[in-house]
């Protein structure tokens, strides 16, 4: 699943390389894009903050909107620093037609590193009388009784255990990634996204549910629902009921 970051660590300073696994990266860049299309007032307020030129209000804007999270973090330090390579370029004047915002997709993770217990040939000693620690002090008809007593590991055997143990070690991390990239080129996934996005910034379940007629039986439910999947599996910490929404009045 995601790594939602209550701890707060100065948003200029983040590194998407602090989680080890991120969530899913693709639905990150669907809720980004919904940001922009479902609400823009929240790139507006972060632009109006960067054209004060005061460095220190960047941690406080991000904090009072709800961006707590460090990819999410990474994604507005970005951005800022986008519009400061380009300041008069479109995406820091906010031109119609462009995204506005700067998603890096390829965040950081773990590289797939096996690591096998026993990589070598094992052998099994079983005698009655004398211990393994013995083994190399016995001569003559003792060693003679202790080769006896000595399995040694067969080829196949040895091949036949690594390749389960390095199996069941690239499946564990198959799902891992496979967790990050999920329901791509998803249209009801990107829907998802949006209710996302409204609700993050100041919208309720109730206010979606009403542009809702067919398929739902109870809109408001199915909305929270697929909402708090949603952000769950990007690991997006909402925010709660009583803060107040980007640009508008206090709930």
């Amino acid at each position: 699943m995601g790594h939602a970051q209550n701890s707060r660590t100065p948003i200029g300073s983040v590194s998407c390389s602090t989680e080890d696994w991120p969530g899913d990266v693709e639905g990150r860049g669907c809720f980004v894009l919904a940001l922009r299309t479902q609400a823009p007032q929240f790139w507006q307020s972060l632009n109006e903050m960067w054209r004060a030129r005061d460095p220190a209000a960047l941690d406080p804007w991000a904090t009072a909107h709800g961006v707590v999270d460090l990819w999410f973090q990474q994604v507005i330090a970005d951005t800022v620093t986008a519009w400061e390579h380009d300041p008069e370029g479109p995406n820091a004047q906010l031109a119609s037609n462009h995204p506005w915002y700067y998603l890096h997709l390829e965040t950081d993770h773990p590289n797939f590193e096996p690591k096998l217990t026993k990589p070598y040939l094992t052998y099994e000693y079983d005698h009655p009388e004398i211990p393994r620690e013995a083994i190399f002090k016995c001569s003559g008809e003792t060693a003679s009784e202790i080769l006896k007593a000595c399995r040694v590991e067969t080829p196949e055997d040895l091949e036949v255990r690594l390749t389960a143990e390095f199996k069941a070690q690239l499946k564990e991390y198959v799902r891992k990634v496979r967790a990050m990239i999920t329901h791509r080129n998803s249209p009801e996934r990107y829907k998802h996204a949006q209710w996302t996005a409204r609700v993050f910034t100041g919208s309720t379940p109730a206010d979606i549910a009403k542009g809702l007629y067919e398929g739902y039986e109870e809109p408001e439910k199915a909305v929270a629902v697929a909402v708090r999947r949603f952000a769950r599996s990007i690991g997006l910490t909402m925010p709660t009921q009583t803060r107040r929404p980007v640009g508008g009045k206090p709930a």
